[in-house]
């Protein structure tokens, strides 16, 4: 049980994988199932994700940027470096500390802030 999404999507894939182990190993005559639930408006549901977690975590920083997320300032830096990690993974294929040391990844950056116009 938890009350953060992306821990539940964690441990969801991992169960997967497990039963999906199990009912291998025992050529599916064990018929393990994973069936997760969630407690909304009152109801035990079944819990479909339909949430995209890293357009949650985008809106997020954008809601606190924009003053409207005080209540996340104490974990809003850790939610900024997981938009990192999977930016600087997905664009550039390295983990967050090898991009903020790569002279080329470096030189796009300056290259994009100076064709910023501030007003």
């Amino acid at each position: 049980m938890t009350h953060d999404l992306f821990t539940a999507v964690d441990v969801g894939k991992m169960c997967t994988e497990l039963i999906d182990d199990c009912n291998r190993k025992f050529n599916g005559h064990g018929r393990f199932t994973y069936s997760p639930k969630e407690l909304r408006n009152n109801q035990v549901i079944r819990f479909v994700n339909k949430r995209n977690e890293y357009t949650t975590l985008l809106e997020l920083v954008y809601d606190y940027a924009n003053g409207n997320a005080a209540e996340h300032e104490l974990y809003i830096g850790n939610i900024i470096r997981q938009v990192l990690e999977a930016f600087s993974t997905f664009e550039f294929k390295k983990k967050i500390e090898d991009v903020s040391i790569d002279d080329e990844i470096l030189s796009l950056m300056k290259n994009a802030v100076s064709t910023i116009e501030f007003e």
